[in-house]
């Protein structure tokens, strides 16, 4: 029964594990099939050292930001039958193949691990999905002590997760 409905109690001063009422009820008026791919099995989304390693990206709360970004997304389904998220072991090199070549309607050049794919069916599932890219930075408020912009513009920028911006990116998304 956990498995379908939201029966977690989240017991954290400012609710970080319970979907904000504005997006709850986005969430709720999803009347078509959308399917979120998360590029980043469970285990290693949540791992600190793993973000900070392929992104480049640190969670000095110890991966609170993480374990509330993936605690959020498994929660859409319990609110909406509609909307599913998936979690895909970005070292399967066949899982990854897949996705790429279903996607091949977008720009994944750049895509990265803990990006989200997602996939709207406003259409009806006997038609093509519109498909997008979520990128993994565009999930966070990140703060860099690079003030010139100088590393960042060379893609060496380190970033420290400052909040979460998760729901806001897969309701645009």
């Amino acid at each position: 029964i956990s498995q379908r409905y939201p029966l977690t109690l989240d017991m954290t001063a400012d609710k970080m594990y319970t979907v904000n009422k504005e997006n709850l009820e986005f969430i709720k008026g999803v009347d078509y099939k959308v399917n979120l791919r998360v590029i980043f099995s469970e285990e290693d989304y949540v791992n600190v050292n793993n973000i900070y390693n392929t992104n480049q990206v640190f969670d000095n709360t110890g991966g609170s930001y993480y374990k509330q970004t993936v605690d959020l997304l498994k929660q859409y389904n319990k609110y909406n039958k509609n909307i599913t998220t998936e979690f895909v072991d970005a070292t399967d090199q066949q899982a990854i193949s897949d996705i790429l070549e279903q996607f091949s309607d977008i720009d994944t050049s750049a895509m990265n691990y803990g990006d989200i794919l997602v996939e709207c069916y406003v259409n009806g599932e006997d038609k093509e999905p519109r498909r997008g890219l979520i990128p993994f930075k565009e999930c966070y408020e990140l703060a860099s002590e690079d003030e010139t912009g100088y590393y960042e513009a060379m893609g060496y920028a380190n970033y420290t997760v400052a909040g979460n911006k998760i729901e806001q990116a897969v309701a645009n998304g």
